[in-house]
């Protein structure tokens, strides 16, 4: 019987939270880079440990792949609840849809802030899914 060993690694995420949007005027704007950015409860070293206990890379994704990097944009609210969750490259549908179901049912983030205003943040994760086979 084989085994999985699924390893996330998820990469300086703040360098993707990128662009040049600084009105707060707007409510409902949606910032692309603000002075606080938003955080998963406990760090993004809790948000890596959390994800390889609940992602399970089915037999069906694992006929080529041996790594894979996935990377999830969502929106995080200012009621750090996460929106407009979607896999905007890579990864297998099955282990996205996991990835994805995570994130839109798992605790709110600490919404981020600019200019001393919570706002919402458009997001973007990097996750390297590394995939080795025991025997």
């Amino acid at each position: 019987m084989k085994k999985l060993l699924l390893i996330i690694c998820l990469i300086n995420s703040t360098c993707l939270a990128n662009g040049q949007s600084k009105r707060v005027n707007d409510p409902d704007k949606i910032y692309t880079a603000v002075e606080q950015e938003p955080q998963f409860p406990g760090g993004i070293q809790k948000l890596q440990v959390s994800l390889v206990k609940i992602v399970r890379v089915p037999e069906s994704c694992l006929k080529d792949v041996v790594d894979t990097r996935v990377i999830i944009q969502f929106v995080v609210e200012k009621n750090g609840r996460l929106t407009h969750i979607k896999a905007i490259r890579g990864g297998c549908p099955a282990t996205n849809r996991q990835i994805i179901e995570f994130l839109r049912n798992g605790p709110k983030w600490e919404p981020g802030s600019n200019r001393g205003k919570v706002c919402r943040v458009r997001y973007m994760i990097p996750i390297q899914i590394e995939l080795s086979r025991e025997e």
